[in-house]
């Protein structure tokens, strides 16, 4: 859709939006990224699910399938699943139907792909490295898969030390052993 500026807090831009779903017969909608395409406080609940219940009508309306692109906040110590960190209230976790989540691996120069999908058992992360040939006669692009077993991690150390400080912490105060 091309408009100059695409609310999806804005009832007529929704029925624009819908309108245009229908017409061209899209399967397929990115909306990139979600912070710019609402007014809402994304760490207020309430005022997340006003915005992603547009989203929502719009694929039951249209039949299409929406794609939500959206930012993680920065890793700050433990975090029992990486989906939880997608930046403000946790109504963004729990509304998405699945999760995926890409993360640079800079020790490898490649990506992490994890995958949540409600309601299901998560697949194990999958690795990838993008390289462009050096031959200037037959230059392209191509994406090297690695096991998930071959990741590098870069918060695990963070991680362990976050709940060695926290185990520490808890013996301190109980005065255990």
């Amino acid at each position: 859709m091309d408009a100059p500026l695409l609310r999806i807090d804005d009832d007529e831009t929704v029925a624009r939006l819908r309108a245009t779903i229908t017409r061209t017969g899209a399967e397929l909608v990115v909306l990139d990224p979600l912070a710019m395409l609402h007014g809402a406080d994304e760490n207020k609940a309430g005022e997340m699910l006003e915005v992603l219940r547009r989203v929502r009508y719009l694929c039951r309306e249209t039949g299409a399938t929406i794609l939500v692109t959206h930012h993680t906040s920065k890793p700050q110590g433990f975090v029992r699943r990486r989906a939880h960190r997608i930046r403000g209230s946790t109504a963004l976790h729990g509304f998405a139907d699945v999760i995926l989540l890409l993360e640079p691996i800079e020790k490898t120069g490649g990506f992490r792909l994890d995958t949540e999908v409600r309601g299901f058992k998560s697949p194990p992360p999958l690795g990838f490295r993008r390289e462009c040939s050096s031959d200037p006669e037959n230059a392209r692009r191509e994406l090297h898969w690695f096991a998930p077993e071959a990741l590098e991690e870069p918060e695990d150390a963070d991680s362990a030390v976050e709940i060695e400080r926290r185990v520490k912490k808890v013996l301190e105060k109980t005065g255990g052993p």
